[in-house]
């Protein structure tokens, strides 16, 4: 589906949702991957790179969009292999990005 900021990708089996991906651009040129989840039990299979690829495919069917940005909590090590097999580079690291149950995460 696509809106003019937003596009989600999704993946059913049945009647249950086995993976998300939400994209989300804030900037003409730039577009935030916010995103990714995969049901536990379909974990580890290829669903995750599947989807970022299919992502990645339709962000260069769009017009003006020149970066892909995608954060991974650092503590996220599952997370942080999948989106370099993907292509991604550590560019950063953004202190306290999330609070959670009064902890903080960065990413």
């Amino acid at each position: 589906m696509y809106t003019s900021k937003r596009i989600y990708f999704g993946c059913f089996r049945r009647v249950s949702n086995c993976r998300d991906l939400i994209l989300i651009r804030e900037q003409l040129s730039k577009i935030n991957i916010v995103v990714i989840y995969i049901n536990s039990e379909k974990r580890g299979i290829g669903l995750g790179s599947v989807l970022i690829f299919k992502a990645i495919e339709k962000v260069d069917s769009l017009e003006g969009i020149e970066q892909i940005y995608l954060s991974v909590v650092t503590t996220n090590v599952p997370a942080k292999k999948l989106s370099a097999s993907c292509g991604f580079e550590v560019f950063g690291q953004d202190t306290k990005a999330l609070k959670f149950d009064n902890t903080y995460y960065d990413e």
